[in-house]
């Protein structure tokens, strides 16, 4: 759930400098990302927030980067199995598809089946 910016008091805007002008940490990122020296330092977006007043959490980032990777090994691995089997005579086959299409399923209806956009 994320959180509203303290930085910027969830504005996006970023007045934490003299006279309500940027501060010199959101100065300072602008200028690395190719704001002239000289640019006046008032209307900065929020270098915290960028710019979107909402603070994400690094659990939060994690959870919504790493999880779809996740899911994304688990379904590659899988479908080199099943074209591991097909290729191959194995004794195996019929348990390992029916695994392979267990681990697919359950993903596939975790992300399109609605409970993976409430987490």
């Amino acid at each position: 759930m994320p959180t509203e910016c303290k930085h910027c008091e969830a504005s996006g805007t970023c007045k934490n400098g003299l006279d309500g002008s940027a501060c010199a940490a959101c100065h300072a990122m602008h200028l690395l990302k190719g704001l002239a020296s000289d640019a006046p330092t008032n209307g900065l977006p929020c270098g915290i927030c960028k710019g979107t007043g909402i603070a994400e959490l690094f659990t939060e980032k994690l959870q919504n980067r790493i999880v779809p990777f996740i899911s994304l090994f688990i379904i590659t691995v899988t479908l080199a199995l099943v074209f591991y089997l097909a290729y191959g005579a194995s004794q195996q086959q019929s348990e390992a598809l029916t695994l392979a299409g267990t681990l697919v399923g359950s993903v596939t209806g975790y992300y399109f089946g609605g409970k993976g956009k409430n987490t």
